[in-house]
């Protein structure tokens, strides 16, 4: 039996849902790669760099998807080198020089202080999403799911009625 969930989209009516934390995906590339030194740049130039992205299904892919062609891109004619679904081995290839990507940024932040990957900004591309903690609506949670939740919700500030 399935007692509390972390899902990255709004949950069914089947569940009980707690808004947790909004997650930012960020466009980053190697410090070497030419829009790292340019810091800023318009979406289009995307056409002209090799981009590593996750897999088909994932969610962080559907949301920069649907914030590039919200910017005008076309996303099937963007140079995807490769498709991965492992967010560690993206991070690696992208420090490594084998192309750009979106990431969210929370993973990134150690690499971006260290200077091994540059975030660059697209202008007007902003990509954030909320995460849920969810349960079952028709149960309550279990002793342990529920101190589970409340550490994850310290985490933020917020306050869970179980």
């Amino acid at each position: 039996i399935l007692n509390v969930g972390i899902i990255e989209r709004p949950p069914s009516e089947k569940f009980h849902a707690i808004k947790w934390f909004e997650d930012e995906i960020v466009y980053f590339t190697p410090p070497d790669h030419p829009f790292a030194k340019e810091g800023s740049i318009e979406a289009s130039k995307l056409y002209e760099t090799e981009i590593i992205f996750r897999e088909v299904s994932s969610g962080t892919r559907k949301v920069v998807k649907e914030e590039l062609e919200r910017l005008g891109i076309v996303f099937e004619r963007l140079n995807i080198k490769i498709e991965i679904n492992c967010p560690m081995t993206i991070l690696n290839m992208v420090r490594c020089g084998y192309g750009t990507s979106f990431l969210s940024k929370g993973l990134l932040l150690r690499e971006l202080q260290e200077g091994s990957i540059v975030q660059v900004n697209i202008k007007g591309f902003s990509a954030k999403r909320w995460y849920y903690i969810i349960y079952p609506e028709n149960s309550k949670l279990s002793f342990l799911a529920s101190k589970f939740v409340r550490f994850l919700l310290s985490k933020t500030g917020k306050e869970i009625a179980v």
